[in-house]
């Protein structure tokens, strides 16, 4: 079953919506845009940099989700949608140049081409 909404969370829902949203669409509006298949520990090793914490189970559009949907992570200058267990990454720099090659061979890297 979803979350409830009242009276009392009703702020800190659409609070939690707005951020998520706005976090969405820096993702989807980055100059390179990636997907990339596994888990986010193969993020971390792809630019041999830690993973931080941005925005963790947010939830998308309507509360009755079973559970949190979006998850936000930072890894230097990408920022990282993980949505429905899918990897996005998103960055305005030349992402190919921080990437470690050694591990690049490893995972699956897609590049989604915007418009």
């Amino acid at each position: 079953m979803g979350r409830t909404i009242t009276s009392r969370t009703l702020p800190r829902f659409f609070n939690s919506r707005i951020v998520f949203t706005r976090l969405q669409e820096v993702v989807f509006g980055c100059k390179d845009l990636y997907t990339i298949e596994g888990k986010i520990d193969n993020i971390q090793m792809l630019f041999n940099k830690p993973v931080e914490d941005v925005w963790l189970n947010g939830y998308y559009i309507s509360p009755k989700e079973e559970g949190p949907t979006h998850t936000f992570y930072r890894c230097g200058d990408v920022l990282v949608m993980e949505r429905y267990g899918d990897f996005w990454l998103g960055s305005n720099s030349d992402l190919h140049a921080h990437l470690n090659g050694d591990i690049l061979s490893s995972i699956k890297l897609r590049k989604i081409e915007t418009v």
